[in-house]
């Protein structure tokens, strides 16, 4: 009986101790995750909200918001990189890659309600673009700073490149056809935080990535009609940055620790969620505003894209990856997004009342 009292008391103790490690553990990863050096640059949601609400200008709730998203991308990141090792590296990036579009919808529908088609259009575009070539890109040239070579799991990867391919040719399509004569219609690491927490501090993050987003794109129109910052580049390359800002964040960092499956499965499993859900949900969006939102994009975007999921597909297809792919890769990206600053205004794509400066380049 004393030896069984003993045992009891062993157990028990043994219990308390390990929910003690166990709370210790998770009070660590927490902080870990929120005191960093970039969250510095948390205080700029404060002032942003505030700029929003106390009329400090266009620019400055623009540039403020713009900021403040950049450290809670970092957040999201490191609860995704939490998420993952209890689910594994497919999975957190899927999840990943379904919270930053979350916040992709979110700026959608601001925009779609203001008007915005053809910023709403370009930033759709953007995300492909900047999770294709931009996140894709410095992932496999981080990786390829730590190592001569990374591989991954060509299967996967070629499946979502497959379906970008048919959402490519999809949102084509429509374009090509408007632009024919007399179609032209007007319209595995230890974890540091439990899977419910990594859970809670993703969707906290992405609510007030939401707030910043839509005060971001609150102030699009006087920032363009101020500074003359042409809407294809605030669309294009500015919007899918902040937006991405999560999936590059999580995909770098992951690429830089080995975790190429991790990385591929937020950068391509993002694009490919936008293609085949977010873009199609933008199109509903306009129909419930009666806002003329439609799959006929600007000939350059189309082409852009197609271009884009054909160098992609060739990078990805040997399930091998080093530096100079994704230098290829952010070369593309800086490429087209030099072109962007050059094309001309279109108020009506816009929605603006403002006639842009046409460039030349």
């Amino acid at each position: 009986g004393e030896y069984a009292y003993k045992a009891v008391g062993t157990a028990e103790g043994m219990a308390h101790e390990h929910t003690e490690v166990t709370a210790r553990s998770e009070c660590m990863g927490v902080l870990g995750v929120l005191c960093t050096w970039l969250n510095i640059l948390l205080i700029f949601v404060p002032l942003g909200i505030a700029s929003h609400h106390l009329e400090w200008g266009s620019a400055a709730t623009f540039s403020c918001n713009f900021v403040a998203i950049v450290p809670l991308a970092g957040i999201l990141g490191a609860a995704t990189e939490a998420l993952s090792s209890h689910v594994g590296q497919m999975i957190g990036g899927l999840l990943n890659a379904t919270f930053g579009n979350a916040v992709e919808m979110i700026v959608t529908i601001n925009a779609i309600r203001a008007g915005l088609v053809g910023v709403v259009q370009g930033s759709l575009l953007g995300s492909i673009l900047s999770n294709l070539l931009l996140v894709l890109g410095m992932a496999f040239f981080a990786a390829g700073l730590r190592m001569k070579e990374s591989t991954f799991n060509s299967t996967g990867a070629s499946a979502n490149m497959s379906c970008l391919t048919l959402s490519s040719i999809a949102l084509g399509l429509p374009t090509i056809y408007s632009n024919l004569p007399g179609t032209n219609f007007e319209e595995d690491e230890q974890a540091t935080m439990s899977a419910f927490t990594s859970t809670m501090v993703l969707f906290g993050a992405t609510c007030v990535v939401a707030v910043c987003s839509e005060y971001l794109v609150d102030s699009i129109e006087g920032v363009s009609e101020e500074y003359g910052l042409p809407k294809a580049f605030i669309g294009v390359i500015l919007l899918p940055i902040v937006g991405n800002a999560a999936e590059h964040a999580t995909a770098v960092t992951a690429a830089a620790k080995g975790k190429m499956n991790l990385a591929l499965g937020v950068a391509i499993g993002s694009s490919t969620q936008i293609a085949l859900f977010v873009v199609p949900f933008s199109v509903v969006v306009g129909w419930m505003y009666d806002v003329p939102m439609s799959l006929d994009f600007r000939v350059f975007d189309s082409t852009v894209l197609i271009l884009s999921v054909f160098i992609t597909s060739i990078v990805l297809h040997d399930g091998a990856s080093n530096w100079l792919e994704g230098a290829m890769l952010v070369a593309t990206y800086i490429l087209i997004a030099i072109i962007c600053w050059f094309i001309p205004e279109d108020p009506d794509l816009a929605g603006a009342h403002h006639h842009g400066h046409h460039r030349e380049l």
